[in-house]
This record gives C-alpha cells, structure tokens and sequence, in this order.
C-alpha cells in the first residue's frame, strides 16, 4: 500500500497522515502536475500493490495518476478527493 497526497493542500494530508502511519502506509507527496524523481524512485522500487491518492483533479491534475500507473503498472490506483 501506499498513499499519495498534495505537498501544497496541507488539510487533505493531515487528514490521512494518521491512518497511513496506523497502518505502516508510505505516505508520500506531490507537486500538482508531476512526481519528484525521488518518488518515482521509491514507487520503482517497491511496486505497491495498491496506491490511494487523497486529492481531487484541481489538486493532483491526472497526470500524477498517469505517472504513478506507469511507474508501478500493476497497481490498482483508488483516488478520494
């Protein structure tokens, strides 16, 4: 598992922080329209099985889905925004 939220929407990632660090969830977070090499790094790495993004469009644009989908291709990705 693993769980993605915007650097720049603190309340949306506050909201989750808690649950991911219950369950030992990497939480990791993004610019609005594209990965930080060193996430795509990570995400190679450790090919989550399942990725939550905890933001709507207007503040992860579809890109970042696109990108996590590439980086780990068999991932289910479940967005809540």
């Amino acid at each position: 598992m693993l769980s993605f939220a915007s650097a720049y929407s603190f309340p949306d990632a506050l909201g989750v922080a808690s649950i991911a660090a219950s369950k030992v969830w990497p939480f990791l977070l993004s610019g609005p329209n594209r990965l930080p090499q060193s996430v795509k790094d990570f995400v190679t790495s450790d090919q989550p099985s399942n990725i939550y993004i905890v933001d709507g469009t207007f503040v992860l644009h579809d890109a970042i889905q696109t990108e996590l989908q590439t980086t780990a291709p068999t991932a289910q990705i479940q967005r809540f925004g």
